[in-house]
């Protein structure tokens, strides 16, 4: 696994859930979405992202980036994630 580019895999896959916002999440909550994704390097990568409340009001949504690579009985494992508030979500439709 090419660590920076398995990064920055992770880094786009919650980028672009970050730009779909809190509702859209909100929407996934108790999910698992699975997919392949070839990096710039040729690399395939498996990427797991899973959504789950963040907190008992559930205002915040915690969703886990994971990526698996697996090359000839080698299986390698990284795992970013991030935090969308509903509060966040609110200020931004009132900024809009």
């Amino acid at each position: 696994m090419d660590r920076t580019e398995a990064h920055q895999v992770a880094r786009n896959e919650l980028h672009a859930v970050e730009d779909g916002g809190y509702p859209a999440a909100a929407a996934l909550v108790d999910t698992v979405n699975i997919k392949s994704v070839v990096g710039h390097c040729g690399h395939t990568y498996e990427v797991e992202l899973s959504y789950q409340w963040h907190d008992e009001n559930c205002d915040r949504i915690m969703v886990i980036c994971r990526l698996r690579a697996t090359h000839w009985f080698q299986h390698e494992q990284l795992q970013e994630s991030l935090i969308l508030s509903a509060e966040d979500a609110r200020q931004g439709a009132a900024a809009d």
